[in-house]
Protein backbone atom coordinates (compact mmCIF):
# COMPACT_ATOMS: atom_id res chain seq x y z
CA UNK A 1 0.00 0.00 0.00
CA UNK A 2 1.11 3.19 -1.42
CA UNK A 3 2.16 5.21 2.02
CA UNK A 4 -0.22 8.63 3.11
CA UNK A 5 1.01 11.67 1.96
CA UNK A 6 1.42 14.41 4.56
CA UNK A 7 -0.24 17.95 3.53
CA UNK A 8 -0.35 20.89 5.57
CA UNK A 9 -4.41 22.74 5.12
CA UNK A 10 -4.16 24.82 8.14
CA UNK A 11 -3.30 28.00 6.02
CA UNK A 12 -6.33 27.25 4.18
CA UNK A 13 -8.73 27.50 6.73
CA UNK A 14 -8.17 31.24 6.79
CA UNK A 15 -9.90 31.62 3.39
CA UNK A 16 -13.17 32.94 3.69
CA UNK A 17 -15.51 30.82 1.31
CA UNK A 18 -17.87 33.39 -0.48
CA UNK A 19 -20.89 32.48 0.25
CA UNK A 20 -22.73 35.06 -2.01
CA UNK A 21 -24.83 32.38 -4.68
CA UNK A 22 -25.85 30.11 -1.70
CA UNK A 23 -28.54 32.89 -0.14
CA UNK A 24 -31.36 30.74 -1.89
CA UNK A 25 -32.36 27.84 0.32
CA UNK A 26 -34.59 26.70 -2.08
CA UNK A 27 -32.30 26.42 -4.71
CA UNK A 28 -31.00 23.17 -5.76
CA UNK A 29 -28.12 23.20 -8.62
CA UNK A 30 -27.61 19.92 -8.40
CA UNK A 31 -30.91 19.33 -9.45
CA UNK A 32 -31.14 21.87 -11.84
CA UNK A 33 -28.04 20.45 -13.66
CA UNK A 34 -29.03 17.28 -14.08
CA UNK A 35 -32.77 18.81 -15.54
CA UNK A 36 -30.45 20.77 -17.65
CA UNK A 37 -28.56 17.37 -18.88
CA UNK A 38 -31.31 15.49 -19.60
CA UNK A 39 -30.92 13.43 -16.97
CA UNK A 40 -34.44 14.11 -15.34
CA UNK A 41 -37.83 13.44 -16.82
CA UNK A 42 -38.55 11.19 -19.77
CA UNK A 43 -35.36 8.90 -21.32
CA UNK A 44 -33.51 10.01 -23.98
CA UNK A 45 -31.59 7.55 -26.00
CA UNK A 46 -29.56 9.43 -29.02
CA UNK A 47 -27.77 5.78 -29.94
CA UNK A 48 -30.64 4.83 -32.81
CA UNK A 49 -30.05 8.49 -34.09
CA UNK A 50 -26.21 7.71 -34.20
CA UNK A 51 -26.82 4.68 -35.92
CA UNK A 52 -29.15 5.92 -38.57
CA UNK A 53 -26.28 9.09 -39.24
CA UNK A 54 -23.17 6.38 -39.46
CA UNK A 55 -25.07 4.49 -41.90
CA UNK A 56 -26.71 7.02 -43.86
CA UNK A 57 -25.23 10.23 -43.61
CA UNK A 58 -21.80 9.76 -41.38
CA UNK A 59 -20.62 13.34 -42.26
CA UNK A 60 -23.56 15.57 -41.14
CA UNK A 61 -24.02 19.33 -42.34
CA UNK A 62 -26.23 20.61 -39.54
CA UNK A 63 -28.56 23.11 -40.93
CA UNK A 64 -28.09 26.53 -39.41
CA UNK A 65 -31.37 27.11 -38.09
CA UNK A 66 -30.25 23.41 -35.97
CA UNK A 67 -26.77 23.74 -34.89
CA UNK A 68 -26.67 22.84 -30.89
CA UNK A 69 -25.04 25.25 -28.07
CA UNK A 70 -22.43 22.57 -27.57
CA UNK A 71 -20.78 23.15 -30.89
CA UNK A 72 -19.83 26.78 -29.85
CA UNK A 73 -21.26 28.12 -33.05
CA UNK A 74 -21.01 31.58 -34.28
CA UNK A 75 -21.43 33.90 -37.42
CA UNK A 76 -21.47 32.41 -40.37
CA UNK A 77 -19.21 29.14 -39.75
CA UNK A 78 -20.11 25.81 -41.31
CA UNK A 79 -21.16 23.25 -38.59
CA UNK A 80 -21.06 19.01 -39.46
CA UNK A 81 -20.91 15.78 -37.07
CA UNK A 82 -18.61 12.95 -38.17
CA UNK A 83 -20.23 9.51 -36.81
CA UNK A 84 -17.55 6.88 -38.10
CA UNK A 85 -15.07 5.32 -35.85
CA UNK A 86 -12.19 5.92 -38.22
CA UNK A 87 -13.09 9.72 -39.01
CA UNK A 88 -13.69 10.52 -35.23
CA UNK A 89 -10.19 9.12 -34.59
CA UNK A 90 -8.62 11.16 -37.09
CA UNK A 91 -10.29 14.17 -35.60
CA UNK A 92 -9.12 13.40 -32.02
CA UNK A 93 -5.48 12.38 -33.24
CA UNK A 94 -4.76 15.38 -35.64
CA UNK A 95 -4.85 18.46 -33.52
CA UNK A 96 -3.14 20.54 -36.24
CA UNK A 97 -5.73 19.86 -38.84
CA UNK A 98 -8.66 19.74 -35.67
CA UNK A 99 -7.79 22.79 -33.51
CA UNK A 100 -9.45 22.90 -29.97
CA UNK A 101 -8.93 27.25 -30.28
CA UNK A 102 -12.93 26.99 -30.33
CA UNK A 103 -12.67 26.48 -26.75
CA UNK A 104 -11.82 30.22 -26.33
CA UNK A 105 -15.53 31.28 -27.68
CA UNK A 106 -16.98 29.00 -24.88
CA UNK A 107 -15.58 27.74 -21.78
CA UNK A 108 -12.45 29.50 -21.97
CA UNK A 109 -14.88 32.38 -21.30
CA UNK A 110 -15.54 30.93 -17.70
CA UNK A 111 -12.33 28.85 -17.10
CA UNK A 112 -9.72 30.95 -18.55
CA UNK A 113 -7.28 30.31 -21.16
CA UNK A 114 -6.37 26.58 -20.54
CA UNK A 115 -4.50 23.40 -22.50
CA UNK A 116 -7.87 22.76 -24.00
CA UNK A 117 -7.61 25.55 -26.21
CA UNK A 118 -3.79 25.80 -26.59
CA UNK A 119 -1.81 24.92 -29.71
CA UNK A 120 1.56 23.95 -31.18
CA UNK A 121 4.44 25.08 -28.46
CA UNK A 122 2.62 26.80 -26.24
CA UNK A 123 0.69 23.28 -25.71
CA UNK A 124 3.56 21.32 -25.57
CA UNK A 125 4.93 23.68 -22.71
CA UNK A 126 1.84 23.91 -20.69
CA UNK A 127 1.11 20.32 -20.75
CA UNK A 128 4.70 18.98 -20.05
CA UNK A 129 4.30 21.72 -16.87
CA UNK A 130 1.07 20.67 -15.80
CA UNK A 131 1.84 16.77 -16.86
CA UNK A 132 5.06 16.73 -15.27
CA UNK A 133 3.17 18.12 -11.51
CA UNK A 134 0.35 15.56 -12.15
CA UNK A 135 2.68 12.43 -12.79
CA UNK A 136 4.81 13.41 -10.02
CA UNK A 137 1.13 12.75 -7.58
CA UNK A 138 1.79 9.08 -7.04
CA UNK A 139 -1.35 7.11 -8.48
CA UNK A 140 -0.38 4.44 -6.09
CA UNK A 141 -1.27 6.58 -3.14
CA UNK A 142 -4.69 8.14 -4.78
CA UNK A 143 -5.62 4.61 -5.54
CA UNK A 144 -4.43 2.85 -2.20
CA UNK A 145 -5.53 5.95 0.08
CA UNK A 146 -7.21 9.09 -1.36
CA UNK A 147 -9.90 6.93 -3.48
CA UNK A 148 -10.72 4.41 -1.09
CA UNK A 149 -11.78 7.00 1.81
CA UNK A 150 -13.64 9.26 -0.24
CA UNK A 151 -15.97 5.78 -1.62
CA UNK A 152 -15.65 4.24 2.04
CA UNK A 153 -16.80 7.33 3.51
CA UNK A 154 -19.72 7.96 1.14
CA UNK A 155 -21.08 4.44 1.45
CA UNK A 156 -20.59 4.68 5.64
CA UNK A 157 -23.60 6.66 5.50
CA UNK A 158 -26.17 4.32 4.33
CA UNK A 159 -24.63 0.81 4.22
CA UNK A 160 -26.46 0.06 7.45
CA UNK A 161 -29.85 0.79 5.71
CA UNK A 162 -29.79 -1.83 2.69
CA UNK A 163 -31.12 0.63 -0.15
CA UNK A 164 -29.81 3.45 -1.62
CA UNK A 165 -29.72 5.81 -4.45
CA UNK A 166 -26.00 5.44 -5.38
CA UNK A 167 -26.37 8.04 -8.47
CA UNK A 168 -27.21 9.85 -5.47
CA UNK A 169 -25.54 8.90 -2.78
CA UNK A 170 -22.39 7.52 -4.16
CA UNK A 171 -20.88 8.40 -7.57
CA UNK A 172 -22.32 12.28 -7.72
CA UNK A 173 -20.25 12.74 -4.41
CA UNK A 174 -16.52 10.99 -4.51
CA UNK A 175 -15.30 12.27 -7.36
CA UNK A 176 -15.01 15.53 -6.19
CA UNK A 177 -13.86 14.80 -2.42
CA UNK A 178 -10.84 12.70 -4.26
CA UNK A 179 -10.09 16.04 -6.48
CA UNK A 180 -10.85 18.31 -3.29
CA UNK A 181 -8.14 15.53 -1.59
CA UNK A 182 -5.32 15.76 -4.16
CA UNK A 183 -5.72 19.44 -4.30
CA UNK A 184 -4.97 19.36 -0.41
CA UNK A 185 -7.75 21.38 0.00
CA UNK A 186 -9.64 21.64 3.66
CA UNK A 187 -12.38 18.93 4.21
CA UNK A 188 -14.78 21.49 5.45
CA UNK A 189 -14.27 23.52 2.36
CA UNK A 190 -15.76 20.04 0.13
CA UNK A 191 -19.67 21.20 -0.42
CA UNK A 192 -18.91 24.76 -1.04
CA UNK A 193 -16.11 23.78 -3.58
CA UNK A 194 -18.77 21.01 -4.92
CA UNK A 195 -21.40 23.06 -5.82
CA UNK A 196 -18.68 25.70 -7.31
CA UNK A 197 -17.90 23.08 -9.40
CA UNK A 198 -21.16 21.82 -10.57
CA UNK A 199 -22.46 25.60 -11.50
CA UNK A 200 -19.21 26.54 -13.47
CA UNK A 201 -20.01 23.78 -15.87
CA UNK A 202 -23.76 24.68 -15.57
CA UNK A 203 -22.81 27.01 -18.67
CA UNK A 204 -25.94 26.17 -20.87
CA UNK A 205 -28.58 25.85 -18.38
CA UNK A 206 -28.01 28.95 -15.90
CA UNK A 207 -25.03 31.08 -17.81
CA UNK A 208 -25.25 34.05 -15.59
CA UNK A 209 -24.98 31.83 -12.44
CA UNK A 210 -21.90 30.09 -14.34
CA UNK A 211 -20.31 33.12 -14.86
CA UNK A 212 -20.44 34.27 -11.36
CA UNK A 213 -19.31 31.23 -10.21
CA UNK A 214 -16.38 31.10 -11.83
CA UNK A 215 -15.29 34.32 -10.69
CA UNK A 216 -15.77 33.14 -7.19
CA UNK A 217 -13.78 29.91 -7.92
CA UNK A 218 -11.06 31.98 -9.75
CA UNK A 219 -10.61 34.17 -6.51
CA UNK A 220 -11.16 31.25 -4.19
CA UNK A 221 -7.88 29.56 -6.29
CA UNK A 222 -5.65 32.63 -5.92
CA UNK A 223 -6.05 32.36 -2.55
CA UNK A 224 -4.99 28.97 -2.36
CA UNK A 225 -2.03 29.85 -4.77
CA UNK A 226 -1.00 32.73 -3.13
CA UNK A 227 -0.60 30.73 0.25
CA UNK A 228 0.86 27.91 -1.36
CA UNK A 229 4.04 30.00 -2.97
CA UNK A 230 4.56 30.94 0.93
CA UNK A 231 3.28 27.78 2.63
CA UNK A 232 3.72 24.73 1.30
CA UNK A 233 1.45 21.97 1.32
CA UNK A 234 3.70 19.47 1.67
CA UNK A 235 2.54 16.72 -1.42
CA UNK A 236 -0.89 18.58 -2.81
CA UNK A 237 -1.46 19.36 -6.49
CA UNK A 238 -1.41 23.06 -6.13
CA UNK A 239 1.95 23.16 -4.62
CA UNK A 240 3.11 20.70 -7.30
CA UNK A 241 1.95 23.16 -9.99
CA UNK A 242 3.50 25.98 -8.36
CA UNK A 243 6.47 24.26 -7.86
CA UNK A 244 6.84 22.84 -11.35
CA UNK A 245 9.45 24.11 -13.42
CA UNK A 246 10.52 23.14 -16.94
CA UNK A 247 13.38 24.80 -18.77
CA UNK A 248 13.77 26.87 -16.11
CA UNK A 249 9.85 28.53 -16.07
CA UNK A 250 7.49 27.94 -13.53
CA UNK A 251 3.76 28.62 -14.21
CA UNK A 252 2.07 32.49 -13.24
CA UNK A 253 -0.57 32.05 -10.98
CA UNK A 254 -2.59 33.07 -14.71
CA UNK A 255 -1.55 29.28 -15.93
CA UNK A 256 -2.32 27.84 -13.17
CA UNK A 257 -6.08 28.78 -12.21
CA UNK A 258 -7.08 27.22 -15.72
CA UNK A 259 -5.93 23.99 -15.32
CA UNK A 260 -7.72 23.99 -11.59
CA UNK A 261 -10.51 25.40 -13.61
CA UNK A 262 -10.76 22.42 -15.59
CA UNK A 263 -9.36 20.09 -12.70
CA UNK A 264 -12.60 20.69 -10.87
CA UNK A 265 -15.41 20.02 -13.22
CA UNK A 266 -13.71 16.46 -14.46
CA UNK A 267 -14.28 15.10 -10.64
CA UNK A 268 -18.27 16.39 -10.34
CA UNK A 269 -18.81 15.54 -14.19
CA UNK A 270 -16.91 13.04 -15.98
CA UNK A 271 -16.26 10.74 -13.14
CA UNK A 272 -19.16 11.00 -11.55
CA UNK A 273 -20.94 10.18 -14.67
CA UNK A 274 -18.56 7.19 -15.87
CA UNK A 275 -18.65 5.51 -12.68
CA UNK A 276 -22.50 5.65 -12.49
CA UNK A 277 -22.62 3.79 -15.87
CA UNK A 278 -19.98 1.44 -14.88
CA UNK A 279 -22.26 0.08 -12.21
CA UNK A 280 -25.42 0.36 -13.90
CA UNK A 281 -24.06 -2.16 -16.62
CA UNK A 282 -22.62 -4.56 -13.74
CA UNK A 283 -26.24 -4.44 -12.28
CA UNK A 284 -28.44 -4.29 -15.22
CA UNK A 285 -25.85 -7.72 -16.74
CA UNK A 286 -25.78 -9.89 -13.42
CA UNK A 287 -24.05 -12.80 -15.12
CA UNK A 288 -21.28 -10.70 -15.94
CA UNK A 289 -21.27 -9.04 -12.68
CA UNK A 290 -21.32 -12.24 -11.09
CA UNK A 291 -17.84 -13.18 -13.14
CA UNK A 292 -16.25 -9.85 -12.24
CA UNK A 293 -16.74 -10.77 -8.43
CA UNK A 294 -15.66 -14.05 -8.71
CA UNK A 295 -12.53 -12.69 -10.35
CA UNK A 296 -11.35 -9.03 -9.69
CA UNK A 297 -9.07 -9.36 -12.35
CA UNK A 298 -11.91 -8.35 -15.15
CA UNK A 299 -12.81 -5.03 -13.52
CA UNK A 300 -10.16 -3.71 -15.66
CA UNK A 301 -12.28 -5.14 -18.90
CA UNK A 302 -15.73 -3.65 -17.58
CA UNK A 303 -14.36 -0.63 -16.88
CA UNK A 304 -13.12 -0.53 -20.97
CA UNK A 305 -16.28 -1.78 -21.91
CA UNK A 306 -18.48 0.81 -19.98
CA UNK A 307 -16.44 3.45 -21.31
CA UNK A 308 -17.01 2.17 -24.91
CA UNK A 309 -20.40 1.47 -24.51
CA UNK A 310 -21.54 4.91 -22.76
CA UNK A 311 -19.28 7.46 -22.68
CA UNK A 312 -19.96 9.99 -20.70
CA UNK A 313 -19.65 13.08 -23.23
CA UNK A 314 -20.71 11.89 -26.48
CA UNK A 315 -18.98 14.37 -28.57
CA UNK A 316 -15.46 15.86 -29.48
CA UNK A 317 -15.66 19.65 -30.48
CA UNK A 318 -12.90 20.71 -32.78
CA UNK A 319 -12.30 23.23 -35.72
CA UNK A 320 -10.44 22.66 -39.03
CA UNK A 321 -7.75 24.78 -39.71
CA UNK A 322 -7.62 23.66 -43.24
CA UNK A 323 -9.42 21.90 -46.19
CA UNK A 324 -10.76 18.52 -45.23
CA UNK A 325 -13.26 15.76 -46.38
CA UNK A 326 -14.61 12.65 -44.69
CA UNK A 327 -16.31 9.78 -46.67
CA UNK A 328 -16.67 12.25 -49.82
CA UNK A 329 -17.96 15.32 -48.23
CA UNK A 330 -15.75 18.37 -47.79
CA UNK A 331 -15.46 20.39 -45.02
CA UNK A 332 -13.97 24.01 -45.26
CA UNK A 333 -11.81 25.56 -43.03
CA UNK A 334 -12.74 26.77 -40.04
CA UNK A 335 -16.07 25.10 -39.93
CA UNK A 336 -17.03 23.46 -36.24
CA UNK A 337 -16.61 19.62 -36.32
CA UNK A 338 -18.01 17.44 -33.29
CA UNK A 339 -16.24 14.15 -33.56
CA UNK A 340 -19.12 11.81 -32.15
CA UNK A 341 -17.39 9.57 -29.58
CA UNK A 342 -20.46 7.48 -28.56
CA UNK A 343 -21.22 6.61 -32.16
CA UNK A 344 -17.60 5.71 -33.24
CA UNK A 345 -17.36 3.24 -29.79
CA UNK A 346 -20.35 1.39 -31.43
CA UNK A 347 -19.20 1.33 -34.74
CA UNK A 348 -19.91 -2.34 -36.27
CA UNK A 349 -16.92 -2.02 -39.09
CA UNK A 350 -14.30 -1.70 -35.85
CA UNK A 351 -16.01 -3.61 -33.03
CA UNK A 352 -16.59 -6.87 -32.90
CA UNK A 353 -18.69 -8.95 -32.75
CA UNK A 354 -20.04 -6.38 -35.01
CA UNK A 355 -24.17 -7.92 -34.32
CA UNK A 356 -23.71 -6.81 -30.56
CA UNK A 357 -21.84 -3.16 -30.61
CA UNK A 358 -24.98 -1.95 -28.92
CA UNK A 359 -24.74 -4.37 -25.80
CA UNK A 360 -22.61 -4.26 -22.42
CA UNK A 361 -19.68 -7.03 -23.40
CA UNK A 362 -16.84 -7.21 -20.97
CA UNK A 363 -16.15 -10.63 -22.50
CA UNK A 364 -15.83 -8.93 -26.34
CA UNK A 365 -12.08 -8.31 -28.20
CA UNK A 366 -10.38 -5.39 -26.76
CA UNK A 367 -10.03 -2.48 -28.93
CA UNK A 368 -9.06 0.70 -27.83
CA UNK A 369 -12.42 3.41 -27.58
CA UNK A 370 -12.42 7.31 -28.16
CA UNK A 371 -13.75 8.60 -24.64
CA UNK A 372 -11.11 10.27 -23.64
CA UNK A 373 -10.08 11.06 -26.87
CA UNK A 374 -6.31 11.31 -28.55
CA UNK A 375 -3.14 12.88 -29.97
CA UNK A 376 -1.86 15.92 -28.15
CA UNK A 377 -5.43 16.32 -26.52
CA UNK A 378 -5.91 13.33 -24.58
CA UNK A 379 -7.35 13.12 -21.33
CA UNK A 380 -5.19 14.14 -18.76
CA UNK A 381 -6.51 12.52 -16.01
CA UNK A 382 -7.67 9.49 -17.90
CA UNK A 383 -5.52 7.49 -15.45
CA UNK A 384 -6.87 8.67 -12.55
CA UNK A 385 -10.46 8.36 -13.84
CA UNK A 386 -9.95 4.55 -14.70
CA UNK A 387 -8.16 3.96 -11.12
CA UNK A 388 -11.36 5.95 -9.41
CA UNK A 389 -14.28 3.23 -11.19
CA UNK A 390 -12.04 0.55 -10.70
CA UNK A 391 -11.58 1.24 -7.24
CA UNK A 392 -15.13 2.40 -6.51
CA UNK A 393 -16.54 -1.10 -8.26
CA UNK A 394 -14.22 -2.95 -5.92
CA UNK A 395 -15.65 -1.71 -2.91
CA UNK A 396 -18.83 -2.19 -3.74
CA UNK A 397 -18.35 -5.32 -4.45
CA UNK A 398 -16.70 -5.69 -0.77
CA UNK A 399 -19.24 -3.67 1.02
CA UNK A 400 -22.77 -3.98 -0.40
CA UNK A 401 -23.12 -8.31 -0.75
CA UNK A 402 -25.74 -9.25 -3.09
CA UNK A 403 -25.90 -5.89 -4.61
CA UNK A 404 -28.84 -5.55 -7.15
CA UNK A 405 -31.20 -3.06 -8.58
CA UNK A 406 -34.34 -2.39 -6.22
CA UNK A 407 -37.08 -4.44 -8.16
CA UNK A 408 -39.50 -2.31 -6.80
CA UNK A 409 -37.84 0.48 -8.92
CA UNK A 410 -35.85 -0.87 -11.36
CA UNK A 411 -38.06 0.48 -14.22
CA UNK A 412 -36.82 4.21 -13.12
CA UNK A 413 -33.64 3.57 -13.69
CA UNK A 414 -32.29 4.07 -16.90
CA UNK A 415 -29.06 5.73 -19.31
CA UNK A 416 -29.92 8.90 -20.62
CA UNK A 417 -29.01 12.06 -22.10
CA UNK A 418 -27.53 13.64 -25.34
CA UNK A 419 -25.01 15.26 -24.49
CA UNK A 420 -24.08 13.86 -21.16
CA UNK A 421 -24.89 10.46 -20.81
CA UNK A 422 -25.53 8.54 -17.30
CA UNK A 423 -27.88 6.94 -15.29
CA UNK A 424 -30.88 8.84 -14.03
CA UNK A 425 -30.64 7.04 -10.93
CA UNK A 426 -29.34 3.94 -9.35
CA UNK A 427 -31.78 2.25 -6.86
CA UNK A 428 -30.14 -0.65 -5.13
CA UNK A 429 -30.66 -2.87 -2.56
CA UNK A 430 -28.04 -5.30 -0.86
CA UNK A 431 -27.78 -8.55 1.97
CA UNK A 432 -27.00 -7.23 5.74
CA UNK A 433 -26.20 -9.10 8.00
Amino acid sequence: MATAIEIDVEPLRNIELDMSLDGDPDFDIFEAFEIASGNRGPKIDPYPEFHRRREEQPVYRVPDDEVPAYMNASGDRENYIVYRQEDVCKIAQDSETFSSVHHAEGIGLFFGHSILEMMDEEHTLHRRLIQNAFKRRDLAHCKDNLIPEAVNEMIDAFADRGHANLASELTLLYPVRVIEAMMGLPIEHVEWFHRRAIEVISIQSDTERALLSSQVLKSYFEQVIEIRRKHSGGGDLITLLVEAEVNRKQLRNDEIIPFLMLLAPAGAETTYRATGTLLYAMLANPDQFEAVKKDRSLISKAVEESLRWDPPLTGLGRRTTRDVEFQGVKIPAGSNVNGCLASANRDPDFYEPAGTVDEFDLFRPRKPNLTFAGGAHVCLGQLLARAEMETALNIVIDRLPGLRFDPEHRDESFMTGEVWRSPNKLPVVWDRA
